[in-house]
């Protein structure tokens, strides 16, 4: 393939057919030049042929016979250049069928490459809109999910008020029931009433009695005052709250603990963080309590953990 190729470069095949048609005419004037050479020795031995002078004509036939030896030696080599001008243009005609060949396979395999390309460029269109459904399904998912998770956390959430306030009721009520059995010169009737008072709200509280109008937001036998509405909401931690204990020595604070496996202090004076714990690893804090600047977290790996609030430090690990 590559002596074909080098040869190509040489010579191509007009050029051969424009050596080879030299060649025939240079040919044919030699052959008519003989002729001619022939034919004008021939008359003028012919014309001045007289008797003595055959030493002469010899001579000049010999001269002739030389010339004509001439003619042939060359009309020889140039028929033996001719033949092989005829070898290397067939030759070069079986490269060019040959590149011919190739040259079509070549313009076959592209088309089918083409082919394949475009094949290609609409399975990816094909596969990028699909992935652009399946993400957008994915996030409608996402989205459902988390407004589902948030109306999971509001209804957890009620409910935990519900059960705060109901055992705070019934703690209530267990308190009152006490205080009847060991008030003897109180009428029954009278402890029932007031007890109705502080959970219905003062239907059974007389209006004339200054008393039980500043008993009527009080809660139990500690006398603590009913908040009518939040004074802070804060967003706490970056997942669900499991727990919210108060600091019962009159510091104002609050710890939560949450399944982002940490716990935080709030001050309930302005709402701001104190302080925030981590222990566990990834594993959720379940349970959390504070007092006299202790802070004590359980967390979903059957451990307990105990910080100091002062010093931020922990005191007592597994």
């Amino acid at each position: 393939m590559r002596k074909y190729v080098s040869f190509r470069v040489g010579i191509n095949s007009s050029q051969f057919n424009t050596v080879y048609a030299l060649l025939i005419i240079n040919c044919i004037f030699i052959f008519f030049m003989a002729f001619f050479i022939l034919l004008h020795y021939h008359v003028r031995n012919v014309i001045i042929y007289q008797p003595g002078n055959e030493v002469k004509i010899a001579k000049e036939a010999a001269e002739s016979s030389k010339e004509i030896s001439q003619l042939n030696e060359e009309k020889s080599s140039q028929e033996s250049t001719i033949a092989n001008l005829n070898l290397e243009i067939n030759r070069c005609n079986e490269i060019i069928t040959h590149l011919t060949n190739e040259l079509e396979e070549s313009k076959s395999r592209t088309r089918l490459a083409e082919a394949q390309f475009d094949g290609l460029k609409d399975a990816i269109r094909s596969l990028q809109e699909e992935n652009e459904e399946k993400t957008k399904l994915s996030q409608r998912l996402l989205d459902e999910r988390i407004a589902e998770k948030e109306k999971f956390a509001d209804q957890f959430n009620t409910m935990n008020d519900t059960i705060e306030k109901l055992r705070k009721e019934n703690e209530m009520l267990r308190s009152l029931s006490k205080m009847e059995k060991s008030w003897f010169g109180l009428p029954k009737k009278g402890l029932l009433a007031g007890a109705a008072g502080l959970v219905g709200g003062g239907d059974a509280k007389s209006k004339n009695d200054p008393e039980e109008e500043s008993m009527e937001r009080k809660w139990g036998v500690v006398g603590a005052v009913i908040p009518s509405q939040p004074q802070f909401t804060v967003k706490a931690h970056r997942d669900d709250a499991t727990s919210v204990r108060y600091d019962g020595t009159n510091q104002n604070l609050v710890a939560t603990a949450s399944s982002d496996a940490t716990i935080r202090v709030w001050d309930t004076g302005n709402g701001q963080l104190q302080a925030s714990f981590s222990g566990g690893g990834s594993h959720p804090m379940l349970g959390v309590d504070i007092s006299g600047g202790v802070v004590c977290g359980c967390g979903a790996d059957k451990t307990c953990r105990v910080w100091r609030y002062d010093t931020k430090r922990m005191v007592c690990s597994p």
